[in-house]
């Protein structure tokens, strides 16, 4: 089976980010790597500890950026991947529990290249037409 990285851009969102941090850890197929890109240029000093915590436990690598911009985390979080499969996540997801597992099915086909989920907005549902 493939190997993935999460990349994780993110800014000021402190134990929002540590509680996605660790419902990814309990994924039923575990990425390779979660990668952190923070855009936060001071998170409350307990988001910080358990950061700090997660990122020395191995969980994730920690890239922090002086100057916030989107564009940029995502082409750092590229850069420094080790994957070729890279999976980018919103810092704010419940994700399920197969998430990864599903992600990397799709690459068993050799003629798929890149793969888009389905982007819900709060309170919207999903057409199931």
């Amino acid at each position: 089976m493939n190997s993935v990285s999460i990349v994780i851009p993110t800014l000021d969102r402190g134990e929002i980010l540590v509680d996605t941090l660790k419902m990814l850890e309990s994924q039923s197929v575990r990425a390779d790597e979660i990668v952190v890109v923070d855009q936060t240029s001071i998170h409350p000093s307990g988001a910080e500890a358990n950061l700090r915590s997660l990122s020395g436990s191995g969980l994730f690598r920690w890239f922090r950026l002086q100057k916030p911009s989107i564009t940029h985390a995502m082409n750092l979080g590229l850069l420094v991947a080790k994957n070729d499969i890279v999976l980018f996540l919103d810092d704010d997801i419940v994700p399920a529990l197969d998430l990864v597992k599903a992600h990397l099915k799709n690459f068993q086909d050799e003629f798929i290249w890149g793969v888009v989920g389905q982007i819900l907005q709060p309170g919207q549902l999903t057409d199931t037409r």
